[in-house]
């Protein structure tokens, strides 16, 4: 929360004085795989399975990430994934909640913002940022806030 110093709490009214201020964490994923839209997205790209590279070079699931796609970052998302596809999950351990899902060969690295990390291991309030062609997908690992 930010506010004004001289500022007064107003009982009901919402004033420039007083701003919710949330923090966000941002960082690279490897996508493993995709989901079906469902509802309105039904026929695109619903959401995109991410992960990253432990310690050990093992592929870990990170969780889904749907929000902050247009309609036309679907279509070509599901474009670029379709020729990587893969008949088995190249997650290690946990996998995607949600069956269903496709998976593809672990090349296509994107920048996610979110939340924060849940016990699970997964993230939270993700939203998707875009693709990074200049990252290699092997030096995609988990970062720890400093």
């Amino acid at each position: 929360m930010a506010k004004r110093l001289r500022s007064r709490y107003e009982p009901g009214r919402r004033t420039g004085d007083w701003l919710k201020i949330k923090n966000w964490m941002r960082q690279e994923f490897v996508i493993g795989g995709w989901l079906e839209g469902e509802a309105s997205f039904r026929g695109f790209l619903g959401a995109l399975t991410v992960g990253y590279y432990d310690v050990k070079g093992v592929f870990r699931y990170a969780g889904r990430v749907g929000t902050g796609m247009k309609l036309a970052d679907r279509r070509a998302l599901r474009a670029q994934l379709e020729p990587l596809a893969v008949d088995t999950s190249p997650f290690v351990g946990q996998q995607p909640d949600k069956p269903g899902a496709h998976f593809v060969r672990p090349e296509l690295v994107c920048e996610v913002a979110f939340a924060e990390w849940t016990r699970e291991g997964t993230l939270r309030h993700p939203a998707f940022k875009g693709l990074r062609v200049d990252k290699a997908a092997r030096d995609v690992v988990r970062e720890l806030p400093a």
